[in-house]
């Protein structure tokens, strides 16, 4: 849960730059717009991270040393009970190289230069997608996954065997998991809308909503106390 609260925080603060550049900047300000998409990589990431936990701590047991391993009914030995080679391991040390290499796609693609007036509601504005933070989504975040990656799988290779080993492999996978995400999110609506970039606009914030709406969905669905405790805080609040 704790790592599902920071991804929503990061998700609000990065909101809270976008509506300032939009509101005072006219969209015009990089720096906000750096800030902006930090905290969604941010928020991509820790969400991603609270989804491995959810897994291993509710599926699959296995960095509880306590509880039998899910897998283990499909290992020939278990780490757990003695020395071996682990299946989760490996499975983990295949994966990473692959999402390595999905995430070189977007080093191929080339920046947009877009910018062109239009009018909402009767106002007229410039829509752009700026150069240099193009530069920022299809190669500072593709060649920062890379790194996160290559670290998470030295972790697992050579201290995968132990708890702190295991958990820096997942931080780091999940943060090279929030760059690749986020690239692949902002290059997708870039491309399919470089003529219509007010649709790039559109589905962006309608894919944060819904990515929201999950969340909320999720936690009513399997943390029900919690709707429980805010509308208890609520009645005492309004009491």
């Amino acid at each position: 849960m704790a790592a599902l609260r920071w991804s929503m925080i990061f998700f609000l603060g990065g909101e809270v730059f976008c509506w300032i550049n939009i509101l005072f900047f006219f969209e015009e300000s990089l720096l906000l717009e750096y800030l902006h998409s930090f905290f969604m990589v941010a928020c991509l990431g820790f969400l991603a991270f609270s989804v491995m936990e959810a897994l291993d701590h509710g599926l699959l047991h296995f960095s509880n040393p306590q509880k039998r391993c899910a897998l283990s009914g499909v290992c020939k030995s278990c780490v757990k009970a003695k020395p071996g080679p682990c299946l989760l391991h490996r499975l983990f040390r295949w994966m990473i190289p692959i999402i390595g290499l999905v995430g070189l796609m977007p080093l191929a693609a080339q920046p947009l230069a877009i910018s062109y007036n239009t009018s909402i509601f009767g106002i007229v504005r410039n829509l752009t997608h700026p150069l240099p933070v193009q530069w920022y989504e299809i190669r500072f975040c593709p060649a920062a996954a890379l790194i996160l990656l290559t670290g998470a799988w030295l972790a697992l290779s050579w201290r995968g065997g132990t708890p702190g080993g295991t958990l820096l492999a997942k931080v780091l996978l999940a943060a090279a998991i929030g760059h690749v995400g986020f690239t692949f999110m902002r290059l997708a609506f870039l491309t399919f809308y470089r003529e219509r970039i007010v649709w790039f606009f559109f589905w962006e914030e309608l894919t944060e909503l819904i990515l929201i709406t999950g969340v909320l969905y999720m936690l009513w669905l399997f943390q029900p106390q919690l709707g429980q405790q805010v509308r208890a805080r609520l009645r005492a609040l309004m009491s």
